[in-house]
């Protein structure tokens, strides 16, 4: 979760990754199993593919609700001043 809530960080679109280190860590870890689907694919282990698009639909979720939160408690903070 981001240190300063009043002050998001947005998506950085130059380095093509978020700005803050929960969504970094998401990123990465989209990235990483990507990349081990499209290798174990190749490779012709389907099963194995298949179980790492798995993780990543639940790490993109598990994205989707975090920054759901974060800007509900931005804009909450936001509010009270």
């Amino acid at each position: 979760m981001p240190q300063n809530l009043s002050n998001p960080q947005p998506f950085d679109y130059q380095r093509g990754m978020p700005d803050d280190d929960g969504m970094r860590f998401v990123w990465a870890t989209a990235q990483n199993l990507l990349h081990s689907a499209s290798s174990r694919a190749s490779d012709g282990k389907f099963p194995l593919a298949l179980r790492a698009v798995s993780k990543l639909s639940v790490a993109l979720a598990y994205a989707i609700v975090f920054e759901e939160m974060t800007w509900r408690q931005i804009r909450r903070v936001q509010t009270t001043q």
